[in-house]
C-alpha cells in the first residue's frame, strides 16, 4: 500500500508516474504530458489491469479500452492499494493482471490545513491546499489543486513528419470533497466527489498533417459518490454504496483538416457488500449492479451510443489457522448481450516461522470487450467473446520489522485475447496467449530512509 506519507515523500504529481516505481509496472504514453497513458502489471496489457477510484471503475467504454492516470492528481489522493495477479474472481471483469485502488482524501480526528505552491522552468507551477477534520460526528475533507506547464516539444523531428515543432503545455484543475457523519457509534452516511480536468497539447504526426496544425485535447473525470456502513451485529458489518462516474474526453485540430472528436464514459454503480469476523474466519458477499454507457462521434455528430447492465453476486471466505491460511473466492457476473461469466479463486498459506511464508494460488478471471471494442462504427465487432484466463502462482515471503522480500512465480495462459487486427481493421479475438514471468520485489526501511526495489521479467 502507498500512503499519503510515501506520496508526498515522491514528490511526484499524477498517479502514472507513481505508478511506475512500482515493481511490475511498465508505462508508455503517446506524447508529452497528458497525452494518453496505458500501464502493464506484470505483462498483462492495459485492458486487463482494472483501475478503481473509490470503487468506481475508470476503464473507458471507447476504442481505448484506457484509463486516464495520466489526469488523476496525487494532491486529491490518500493511499493506493495495490493487488498483483489475477483476482476477477474478486472483483470482476478487467482484473487479469492485477487491480490498482485509489482512495481519495478522507476526514480524520483533529483539525488540520496545509498549503503547497511550487514553481520551476518551463513556465511549470503548482498550487495545492486543503483542510480536514472531524468536529463531532461530522468529518469532512476538502482539497483543491491546480498544475500547469508550458512544456517541450514532445516529438524528435528528426524521426517524424509534419509534427508541430511548438510545445506541448498542460495544465489541470482538480478537487475533491468527502463529507461524512456518523449516525451513532457503529453506523455512518457518506458524500465523496472529485473532479480532474486536464488540458494538453498533442502531435499527430504524418502524411494527413501538417506542421502548421494545432492539436489540443481535454479530459474531464466527475466522481460522486454516496454511501453508507454500519455494524448490524458486533462481527458483522455492511456497506451500502451507490455512484456515478463521468469521463468526458475531447480533441480539437486546427489547420489543414480542422476537425472535432468527442467521447464520453458514462458509470453507474450500486453495491452493498457485508462481511463477517469470527474467530478462524471472515465471510464476505456481496452484489453490485452497474450501468456503463458510451456517446462518441465527430464534429458534433453522434456516431456511437450505446448503454448496457451489469449484474455481478460474489462471496468468499478466508481461513487462518495456526501457520495454515486459505482463501477462497466466486464471483458471478452477467453482463448484457454477453454470456455470463464465473471466476474462482484458491489460495493458501503456510508460515515456515515467523519471517518466512510459502504462498500459491489458482485463479480464473474473464474481461469484457469496452461498448467500443463492439459497436464502433468503423472498428467494432460484436462477435467479439470476453477474454477468459487461468493463472497459476506459487512464491515465498520474507518479512522482519519493516522489511518485506517476496518472490512470485506465475503462469497465465489467456483465450480469446481481444486485440485490434490490422488486416480486417477491427478488433478480434486471439485464440490463445501465454504470459509467464518471475516478479521480485523488496521494500523496507534504514533510519530515516524508505527502500523499495522491484523487478519483473515476463
Amino acid at each position: 500500500m502507498l500512503g499519503r506519507d510515501a506520496i508526498e515523500q515522491s514528490q511526484l504529481t499524477d498517479l502514472s508516474s507513481l505508478l511506475a516505481r512500482e515493481a511490475g509496472f511498465q508505462f508508455t504514453q503517446s506524447g508529452g504530458r497528458g497525452s494518453q497513458s496505458s500501464a502493464f502489471l506484470r505483462g498483462a496489457a492495459s485492458l486487463q489491469v482494472l483501475v478503481l477510484v473509490d470503487g468506481v471503475p475508470m476503464t473507458k467504454q471507447d476504442t481505448t479500452g484506457a484509463v486516464s492516470l495520466e489526469h488523476i492528481m496525487l494532491d486529491q489522493v490518500d493511499r493506493i492499494e495495490i493487488v498483483r495477479g489475477n483476482v476477477s474472481a474478486i472483483h470482476g471483469s478487467g482484473a487479469v493482471g492485477g487491480v490498482i485502488q485509489v482512495f481519495t482524501r478522507q476526514g480524520q480526528a483533529g483539525h488540520t490545513g496545509y498549503a503547497t505552491v511550487e514553481t520551476g522552468s518551463l513556465g511549470t507551477s503548482r498550487l495545492s491546499l486543503g483542510t480536514q477534520g472531524k468536529q463531532g460526528d461530522f468529518g469532512y475533507a476538502v482539497a483543491l489543486g491546480t498544475l500547469s506547464t508550458r512544456g517541450i516539444n514532445a516529438s524528435n523531428l528528426s524521426q517524424t513528419q509534419n509534427a508541430n515543432p511548438d510545445a506541448d503545455g498542460y495544465r489541470n484543475d482538480n478537487h475533491s470533497v468527502h463529507l461524512s457523519y456518523d449516525l451513532g457509534p457503529d453506523h455512518k452516511v457518506g458524500l465523496r466527489s472529485t473532479h480532474f480536468n486536464g488540458r494538453f497539447d498533442f502531435d499527430v504526426p504524418g502524411s494527413y498533417s501538417l506542421p502548421t496544425d494545432v492539436h489540443k485535447g481535454t479530459t474531464r473525470i466527475d466522481s460522486n459518490t454516496v454511501y453508507w456502513s454500519g455494524k448490524l451485529n458486533p462481527v458483522w458489518t455492511s456497506r451500502l454504496n451507490y455512484a456515478e462516474s463521468k469521463e468526458r474526453n475531447t480533441t480539437d485540430t486546427v489547420g489543414g483538416y480542422s476537425y472535432t472528436t468527442q467521447a464520453e464514459t458514462r458509470t453507474r454503480l450500486l453495491s452493498w457488500t457485508h462481511q463477517v469476523n469470527l474467530a478462524s474466519w471472515v465471510l464476505s458477499a456481496g452484489v453490485d449492479h452497474q450501468t456503463q454507457g458510451i456517446d462518441a462521434g465527430t464534429d458534433g455528430v453522434s456516431e456511437l451510443t450505446r448503454q448496457r447492465r451489469a449484474d455481478a453476486v460474489y462471496g468468499g471466505l478466508v481461513y487462518s489457522q495456526a501457520a495454515h491460511s486459505v482463501q477462497f473466492n466466486l464471483r458471478h457476473d452477467s453482463v448484457q448481450g454477453l454470456a455470463a461469466k464465473d471466476a474462482v479463486y484458491l489460495g493458501y498459506g503456510y508460515d515456515l516461522n515467523p519471517q518466512w511464508k510459502l504462498i500459491a494460488s489458482h485463479s480464473t478471471a474473464f474481461n469484457v470487450p469496452p461498448l467500443g471494442y463492439l459497436f464502433d462504427p468503423y472498428a467494432g465487432n460484436p462477435t467479439l467473446r470476453p477474454e477468459t484466463a487461468t493463472t497459476d502462482e506459487v512464491g515465498v515471503q520474507w518479512a522482519s520489522g519493516p522489511h518485506r522480500l517476496r518472490t512470485t512465480l506465475f503462469d497465465t495462459r489467456t483465450k480469446d485475447l481481444l486485440l485490434y487486427d490490422m488486416s480486417t481493421w477491427q478488433f478480434s479475438n486471439v485464440s490463445s496467449v501465454k504470459n509467464q514471468g518471475l516478479e521480485t520485489s523488496y521494500s523496507g526501511r534504514l533510519r530515516d530512509t524508505d527502500l523499495q526495489i522491484g523487478r519483473a521479467s515476463c
